[in-house]
Order: C-alpha cells, then sequence, then structure tokens
C-alpha cells in the first residue's frame, strides 16, 4: 500500500519491478485523496486492455540490482 501517490510513477514502477522479479503479489493499493492524473488513468485503461502486459522493468532482467528507493 502507498499513501500519497497522485502522480503514480514511483508506485507502478516498484509494482512492476517486484512482480518481475517473482514477488506473488495479489493486490496492490494506492490511495491519494486527490484525483488521478491522465498518466495514472491512462496506466490503469492499459492494464484493463491488457491483461498480459510485458512490464517496462523487463529491459533491465539481465542486472542484479541493488535498490533504495524514497520518495519525498
Amino acid at each position: 500500500m502507498e499513501i500519497g501517490c497522485r502522480w503514480g510513477g514511483m508506485f507502478i514502477l516498484v509494482t512492476e519491478w517486484l512482480r518481475n522479479s517473482g514477488a506473488d503479489l495479489k493486490t496492490v493499493i494506492a490511495l491519494d485523496p486527490i484525483a488521478p492524473t491522465p498518466f495514472i488513468s491512462a496506466y490503469f485503461d492499459l492494464l484493463r486492455q491488457q491483461a498480459a502486459i510485458e512490464p517496462t522493468c523487463r529491459i533491465f532482467q539481465p542486472r542484479r540490482w541493488s535498490v533504495r528507493m524514497s520518495t519525498g
């Protein structure tokens, strides 16, 4: 769960990366009291249209990463 995700870029990146890395994510949740941006709306429209979308993070799959992410 992420709270305060209006623009959503980090939420989407981390979620797709974790799924691509084999995490057993059944549900991911992002909450924000402000209406979604056009970017977020387009992302969820794409997910609804293509259930088997290939994550952008797949480009980075051959590399081993040690990542620490912080926003805000």
